[in-house]
């Protein structure tokens, strides 16, 4: 590595830490009872174990706060180190056991390892790039930039920093979603008889409040129409993807059917249980959709936020889970979704619902706004820390030692 710091070193990571393999635990291990066997998917939070009652090698335990790192993952989510916040346990293969080697601090090396981990990760290719397994030796030859361990520890503190303010961030955003469920569920099923009559409020269809696939290409569509094509793929928690591929129609995909226009909803048919639905704003209102969504267009005196809003609502997802329920490939027609129920008030109490929704779905996107930012933020100084080029102001008391 060219340009480092004064007092900084070029080493690979068998330089700074040892990795020891967990042990290959199998059938014959499990049992009800004795110590959780720590796998991949327990790193991620996963609470299923399998348990080893026999007397465990010294180099299989693991205790809370140990650092470990998954050498075959999924990219972005299993795949790298982690540290363990759980009971003591025994490691299972496929995850090493980390531990820093002299005048290296835990937390800098976790740091250094996850920037190791998304180099890796960006060098993965072909077939299956999300999955990511490689060897040993792949790890330990990987260059690391090393600084003194005051200014690890500094590094570990920023960085550490930038965690907790996105951890927060990410409470927040918990906070905020637990509270509009509990907002629609107190708000679209009205408990006495006296606010349901007095709001209008009635038992409908979609049918009876929307247009259902009104208008779709026909095949004599000219092979040079040009237009963007929205997917099932591309809908995500924060609607449409804003890099959606265009198609002539001769080109596209057979189910690129649905025309849709501002203030339609799509509703996915695909798995309609996972609510992958997004409202037509004006900057999609020339694209064209897959015949994996039913379109719905709000009839006269309905409003269009109000019916997006009731897709998303427990009573929406009781009825649709009961028509998926024990399908292995989860769908419905359009006949289905024509014939679902929402509870409907008088226009003025829709519009006024859907106002107050629509605003708390707006708190939602900024927290989810400032969590990217933030994240992106920390990938970028963690790079700029971890290699030198921007140097962890250490505390005053420390650089006159240093000095």
């Amino acid at each position: 590595m060219k340009n480092l710091p004064k007092a900084w070193s070029s080493m690979t990571v068998a330089d700074v830490c040892d990795m020891r393999n967990g042990h290959g635990f199998g059938p014959e291990d499990w049992g009800p009872t004795g110590l959780p066997i720590i796998r991949i998917q327990n790193l991620n939070g996963g609470q299923k174990f399998d348990y080893y009652s026999g007397q465990p090698d010294e180099r299989w335990l693991v205790e809370p706060g140990q650092m470990l790192f998954s050498w075959a993952g999924t990219k972005g989510v299993s795949f790298g180190p982690t540290v363990w916040h759980g009971t003591r346990g025994v490691l299972n293969q496929h995850i090493f056991k980390v531990q820093p080697k002299d005048n290296i601090d835990g937390q800098w090396l976790y740091w250094a390892l996850k920037y190791v981990t998304n180099r890796i990760e960006a060098q993965s290719h072909g077939f299956k790039a999300t999955l990511v397994h490689v060897k040993k030796s792949d790890i330990d030859r990987q260059p690391i930039s090393v600084p003194p361990q005051k200014e690890q520890r500094r590094i570990a503190q920023i960085l550490s920093t930038w965690d907790q303010a996105i951890a927060t961030t990410e409470r927040l955003l918990a906070n905020s979603q637990r509270y509009k469920q509990a907002l629609m569920k107190s708000i679209l099923q009205p408990k006495h008889s006296k606010e349901w009559h007095r709001n209008g409020w009635e038992r409908r269809s979609l049918r009876d409040v929307c247009e259902i696939d009104w208008e779709s290409l026909p095949s004599s569509t000219p092979g040079e129409f040009k237009f963007r094509y929205i997917s099932l793929s591309d809908i995500g928690d924060s609607g449409i993807s804003s890099q959606l591929t265009e198609f002539k129609y001769e080109e596209a995909p057979s189910r690129a059917r649905r025309v849709v226009r501002n203030g339609d909803i799509l509703f996915s048919t695909v798995r309609p249980n996972l609510m992958g639905h997004s409202y037509i704003t004006t900057e999609f209102s020339d694209c064209v959709a897959s015949t994996g969504f039913s379109t719905l267009t709000a009839r006269s005196g309905i409003d269009e936020h109000y019916i997006y809003q009731y897709l998303f609502s427990e009573d929406m997802r009781k009825q649709i889970d009961a028509l998926v329920v024990g399908s292995s490939f989860p769908a419905i027609g359009s006949s289905e979704v024509e014939d679902l129920q929402l509870n409907l008030p008088n226009e003025n109490m829709q519009r006024q619902i859907s106002i107050l929704l629509r605003n708390q779905d707006a708190q939602i996107q900024c927290l989810l706004n400032t969590i990217n930012s933030l994240a992106a933020e920390k990938q970028a100084l963690m790079s700029q820390l971890l290699t030198g080029k921007r140097r962890a102001m250490l505390p005053a008391a420390d650089s006159k030692a240093k000095a």
